[in-house]
């Protein structure tokens, strides 16, 4: 799976505590090696079709748009 970021992505990402930044790039890691790894719980969002979270702690969830194999963090 191919990632890429939208414009805000790294705005919202900066403004987090350190230590969410850290467990995000963790999660990321794992994210970039198996999406589906079950401690990521990549999930489709319930009513927003199109729209999956990953799971970062428990919580903070990272969203994306989903297009076939490339996902967009929102």
């Amino acid at each position: 799976m191919t990632s890429r970021t939208a414009g805000r992505f790294w705005k919202q990402y900066e403004a987090l505590p350190a230590g969410i930044r850290r467990e995000a790039r963790e999660a990321y890691a794992l994210f970039s090696k198996d999406p589906l790894h079950h401690p990521l719980r990549f999930k489709e969002l319930r009513h927003h079709p199109g729209h999956w979270s990953v799971r970062v702690t428990h919580n903070y969830r990272a969203v994306c748009k989903r297009d076939g194999d490339v996902v967009y963090w929102v």
